[in-house]
């Protein structure tokens, strides 16, 4: 009841007893009280009168003020080191200058803000170290939910410098770096935090512009905006302390020079008694008593909700043991444990099987009688998210073409290796596809395929020399009539390029290759993701029509060794080769008027491919959407099956395959 006493509320002519005395009868003499006197409700009416007496206190009030907009000016600067209350505008082209600088023009639809509002240069690299934190499960886990909630740019690895680092002479960014910068209102030359060129580290780069203004480059006299803030957020702090000594030190000051003593009793306390005994409710022991269970109920759910942060996050880094085998190219160490976790849907532990793939071992020789299904692909055979076996969409394949048929002399394989396409997956075929014997083959086909196939854009994005790479490849020449076979290189480890991303490691290739530039040269040089041009309608890049010139050319390879085996083929298209254009006819990622998108052009693509080479296609996107909503299949931010898309996909298969008997009841030799 705002503005009244707690006194009020009790009968007339008593009071709040206090803890430590009894009011009752004895004539008045003090002693301890005793249990069942009413004591437990004397410390609860005593401590409601401090929380009352308090929260109407002036003090509390302008507490509450400071600490919630003391810390706001530090928050902003905070936020502003880290480009999360700015417009964040990638430096794209970023040109190497001499030494250690670099330049970039920037855009003339972000100068007016720069102008307006100030900017800052940025770069990408880890700066919150918080080793501790990151030690435990606890830590983790807020670290990476915040990391979701900046999808762009991780705000945890993310660093600005400081203002005063620009305006600097030309030649002290090429000497000095240490993110020396200068603008000049259309070209920014700018330096890494050390002693490496910012075209060349392979980090990001960009320009903050804050959306609070003033206090940086440009911003005119928007630096009032940031003043006037900084004082509202500081005024209570000042007068807090103006109520402090007006209302506490300065009565105590008085009492002190009257009484010729300086002395803590003559402190006005802010929590007296309501009552008539005159002492304080709350003392010095009251308040450490209290904030030290506060203390312990914290450690105490701390320590659980790290307990329970262990069991349901087992480990916190990905391990990945890969092999390279000069038959067979780069696979996984074979009998090992492997650990796969993307820090939000799973944390998944699986071992390899003796060939080197996440699949049960497979019965070498075949089984007398045994009908085998051999399924190759990508990530999305190898499944490594799937934490189950026997959730694994071709283990469930498996378990429906036995039910279906009424026979246990059905199996399942997998080849698979995340990041390969159709070129790279002939070796795996070619090394155990004699000792497998399978009678149907499914290639599984993902959007990404298509560069997987093309030795320069994979090369490109794994950062591989395109004729010296760890995997197989077929590079057709400007006919696409004939093809040579771009072997596994044993020493592709000597070979690497240096470049960071993508952009820079086409740029090292061409430099590395004249001949290429013809062919790389065209792609746009904004950050399109290089399976967008995929999806494209105009006409596509040279470096495009290659891709789906090798795709074709190993989807053919593959027919003719299933048919000199007499083992079925099957081409199933995943979802994603038609959803994975998604983002490609987002105007916001697309800035480039060359190219327009449609998401269903990377489906006809390998349509048309098969058809041409005879490989029927099972459309997954379809299948899927007769079942429901094709998002409900992949992880949160993740594009990977979970649990429900690899069922939707085994049924899908095993519903095609039924209703196609020729693939299931071909018979080759002894083959029943």
């Amino acid at each position: 009841m705002p503005g009244r006493s707690l006194a009020r509320l009790l009968p007339v002519g008593s009071s709040i007893p206090h803890p430590a005395t009894d009011t009752g009868g004895g004539g008045g003499v003090s002693r301890p009280p005793s249990v069942g006197e009413h004591e437990g409700a004397s410390q609860v009416l005593a401590l409601l009168g401090v929380v009352h007496r308090f929260l109407l206190a002036q003090e509390f009030r302008l507490l509450v003020v400071m600490l919630v907009l003391a810390p706001v000016p530090w928050l902003i600067e905070f936020g502003e080191d880290h480009a999360l209350f700015a417009d964040r505008h990638v430096l794209q082209q970023v040109h190497p200058e001499i030494d250690r600088a670099a330049f970039v023009r920037i855009p003339e639809a972000v100068r007016p803000a720069i102008a307006e509002r100030g900017f800052r240069v940025c770069e990408g690299r880890r700066v919150l170290r918080m080793k501790f934190l990151s030690a435990t499960r606890t830590g983790y886990f807020v670290i990476h939910r915040m990391r979701r909630r900046f999808r762009d740019f991780d705000p945890l690895l993310f660093r600005c410098f400081h203002a005063s680092l620009g305006a600097k002479l030309h030649d002290d960014i090429r000497r000095e770096g240490k993110g020396f910068h200068d603008y000049d209102g259309d070209v920014l030359r700018f330096s890494s935090s050390d002693e490496t060129n910012p075209a060349r580290n392979g980090r990001y780069y960009l320009i903050s512009i804050p959306w609070i203004p003033g206090g940086e480059k440009g911003g005119g006299d928007a630096m009032g905006v940031r003043t006037m803030l900084e004082m509202a957020c500081h005024a209570p702090i000042a007068l807090f302390a103006w109520v402090l000594v007006r209302k506490r030190m300065w009565p105590w000051f008085r009492e002190c020079c009257r009484s010729g003593t300086f002395s803590v009793k003559h402190v006005k306390h802010p929590l007296h008694d309501v009552g008539t005994s005159g002492a304080p409710l709350m003392t010095v022991r009251h308040v450490a008593v209290a904030v030290i269970n506060t203390g312990i109920v914290l450690l105490v759910a701390a320590v659980l909700m790290e307990a329970y942060l262990r069991w349901r996050i087992p480990f916190t880094v990905t391990e990945w043991p890969v092999r390279f085998e000069p038959e067979l190219g780069l696979f996984i160490q074979p009998n090992t444990r492997i650990r796969a976790t993307d820090h939000l849907n799973f944390w998944v532990e699986q071992t390899s099987n003796s060939l080197g793939f996440l699949d049960r071992e497979p019965a070498v020789p075949k089984p007398d009688g045994m009908f085998r299904v051999l399924v190759i692909g990508d990530s999305f055979v190898e499944a490594s998210e799937v934490g189950n076996m026997t959730e694994k969409f071709h283990v469930l394949l498996e378990a429906r073409l036995r039910g279906a048929l009424g026979t246990d002399k059905v199996d399942t394989v997998a080849f698979s290796r995340s990041g390969t396409g159709q070129s790279n997956q002939l070796s795996f075929y070619d090394g155990h596809g004699a000792d497998i014997d399978a009678d149907l083959v499914v290639l599984l086909f993902y959007a990404n395929d298509f560069s997987d196939n093309s030795t320069l854009l994979a090369s490109a994005m794994n950062g591989w020399d395109p004729y010296r790479p760890p995997l197989l490849f077929y590079e057709p020449d400007e006919s696409g009539a004939a093809f040579t076979r771009v072997g596994i290189s044993a020493d592709w480890r000597n070979h690497l390029l240096a470049g960071g991303d993508f952009r820079q490691r086409r740029q090292e290739i061409m430099e590395r290759y004249p001949e290429t530039r013809a062919l790389l040269g065209d792609l746009p040089l904004r950050r399109i993701h290089r399976d967008c041009m995929f999806f494209a309608n105009e006409a596509l890049p040279p470096v495009i029509q290659r891709a789906l010139t090798s795709t074709e050319h190993a989807l053919r390879l593959f027919r003719e060794r299933t048919e000199n085996r007499g083992e079925a083929l099957l081409l199933a298209t995943t979802h994603g080769v038609v959803t994975a254009g998604r983002h490609c006819t987002d105007t916001e990622n697309n800035a480039d008027s060359r190219y327009t998108f449609d998401t269903l052009n990377g489906l006809k693509r390998i349509t048309e491919i098969a058809e041409r080479v005879g490989i029927p296609v099972l459309d997954l996107y379809s299948a899927f959407a007769e079942r429901g909503d094709w998002r409900d299949t992949e992880f949160t931010g993740n594009f990977h099956w979970n649990a429900l898309g690899h069922r939707w996909a085994a049924d899908a298969i095993a519903d095609y395959l039924l209703e196609h008997r020729e693939l299931l009841n071909r018979t080759y030799g002894e083959r029943p």
